[in-house]
């Protein structure tokens, strides 16, 4: 299967991603051809519905009685150069449109062996994910997980507010103390968060006592939850790793320096299977941060800073992450040498590059702000405080 851009679709296909309920365990069924563990689907004739399609390839590659079927909703398509014995291996752009069916529990399946079907089996949702060949196929089942299983709200945010801000010319204070209309910087990142998270760390480096000042002085002794972890002179991957006694569950890592609104944060629920959730934009206003390649909802390369960022487009979309993602906590497990990288980009990657990715994203389509140098400060005062104001006020407060 060759997921390059396509072109013009000449072929339209329907699949099905069927799921059966077995001892109150959800269970995605897969077929074995070729040695490959595939989803059913196939060539929708005409005046049929993919809908349709999708019911009747499951019935034919699987053998099993429409009857024992449910028709569900549609998830997603996918697209790709398909290289086809019926059209003598020619390659053609082919769309496959995937919807949910349900099964009964006591279906009896009969694989089409006359196709080349040698087995037709259901595996647990990690294992349909596991064992399912293409990538493509593994973010289709992935979003069908998603809707099974629901995310739990993650409740601690880790800040990285250490930075020395060396670009910030004569202004010798944390770039985060930085005045946005007469308020710091800092005070519009966390006046939005300091209620809806039970923890805040903040990972502190460079310029402390001014930031532990002003954290006393706004929230009070309390701090609202506020914790300080030493080591943001260091890179934030390796104070991060600071914070692993206090973690025991997922949380949500972002740059002190980003800017955007409260509630695409508060959206980063970690969906199942993943260890990683990128928070992504269309915008490109940081060039150092983590570039992404992005198709059919599905990551096909990822780029650390400082490395090429001219990715080729025939791949998707080139998503930019504003430094803001949900973590796992088992990734410190995951990853043993996790201390080893001074950035948390280079810790991503690593993930990304496990046979089975565990990294998954959400887009975020509004504007946001970073603070690198003056001209950042500069920029935001040009887009004028009322405008500012509307983005960092959250929904919520």
């Amino acid at each position: 299967m060759d997921s390059l851009n396509p072109g013009p679709i000449e072929v339209f296909s329907a699949g099905g991603i069927v799921i059966r309920q077995q001892g109150g365990e959800s269970q995605i069924l897969l077929l074995k051809k070729a040695g490959e563990w595939v989803l059913p689907k196939g060539r929708i004739e005409p005046g049929e519905l993919p809908s349709q399609t999708a019911i009747r390839e499951v019935c034919e590659e699987c053998g099993v009685n429409k009857k024992d079927l449910t028709p569900g909703d549609e998830i997603g398509s996918l697209e790709f150069m398909a290289h086809q014995p019926v059209d003598n291996f020619r390659p053609r752009p082919k769309r496959v449109t995937y919807f949910t069916i349900h099964i009964r529990p006591d279906a009896i399946l009969h694989p089409l062996v006359g196709e080349g079907f040698e087995k037709a089996r259901f595996f647990e949702l990690n294992e349909a994910f596991g064992n399912v060949t293409y990538p493509e196929s593994k973010g289709i089942i992935l979003r069908v997980i998603k809707d099974i299983i629901p995310c739990e709200p993650i409740q601690d945010l880790l800040i990285a507010v250490g930075g020395p801000g060396r670009r910030m010319g004569d202004f010798h204070q944390s770039k985060l103390l930085a005045d946005c209309f007469g308020e710091p910087f800092l005070e519009y990142l966390l006046d939005p968060l300091i209620d809806r998270f039970t923890r805040i760390f903040l990972l502190l480096g460079h310029n402390r006592v001014e930031i532990e000042e002003f954290i006393n002085k706004r929230y009070g002794k309390s701090r609202h939850g506020i914790t300080f972890i030493e080591g943001g002179t260091e890179g934030n991957a390796k104070a991060i790793l600071k914070a692993k006694d206090y973690i025991a569950k997922p949380f949500i890592s972002m740059d002190g320096n980003v800017l955007c609104r409260a509630e695409a944060i508060l959206q980063l629920a970690l969906p199942h299977k993943s260890v990683v959730r990128l928070l992504l934009s269309p915008l490109d206003k940081a060039k150092t941060h983590l570039h992404v390649q992005v198709k059919d909802n599905i990551i096909f390369k990822l780029v650390p800073r400082v490395r090429d960022i001219s990715l080729s487009e025939k791949r998707g979309r080139l998503l930019c992450c504003p430094g803001i993602m949900a973590i796992d906590h088992r990734i410190f497990g995951l990853l043993p040498e996790f201390g080893q990288f001074n950035d948390l980009d280079y810790v991503v990657e690593q993930i990304f590059l496990r046979p089975d990715s565990e990294v998954d994203f959400i887009e975020y389509t509004d504007d946001w702000y970073c603070i690198h140098d003056q001209n950042d400060i500069n920029s935001i005062r040009q887009d004028g405080e009322a405008f500012f104001r509307s983005l960092t006020t959250s929904a919520f407060v």
